[in-house]
């Protein structure tokens, strides 16, 4: 309900005119931290690891470097429930991201 719900990538632009760019990786957990972000970073992207590299036998996949490549973001949170870090296949889709 925060940012309208869960999204493979969200991409927020914001008032704030500092050029920082910032990248979450989250679940569902994260979409409210993603709101206190948006006062500090002219850009937030979300990325949420449910949607990529094999999570779910979901096929499409996120490479973090390249996204960097692209974006050239500043900062990189990952924030999830903590029950959440016990999921293998949470763990192996952010895992797969840095390959």
């Amino acid at each position: 309900s925060f940012i309208g719900g869960d999204h493979p990538v969200t991409k927020i632009e914001t008032d704030v005119k500092n050029g920082k760019k910032l990248v979450i990786i989250k679940e569902s957990y994260g979409n409210a931290f993603a709101t206190w972000a948006v006062n500090n970073y002219e850009t937030v992207y979300t990325v949420d690891p449910r949607e990529f590299n094999g999570f779910g036998g979901k096929t499409e996949s996120f490479d973090l470097k390249a996204f960097y490549e692209e974006t050239k973001f500043d900062d990189l949170i990952i924030i999830t429930y903590p029950v959440s870090t016990i999921s293998e296949g949470i763990r192996n889709s952010i895992s797969k991201m840095t390959d």
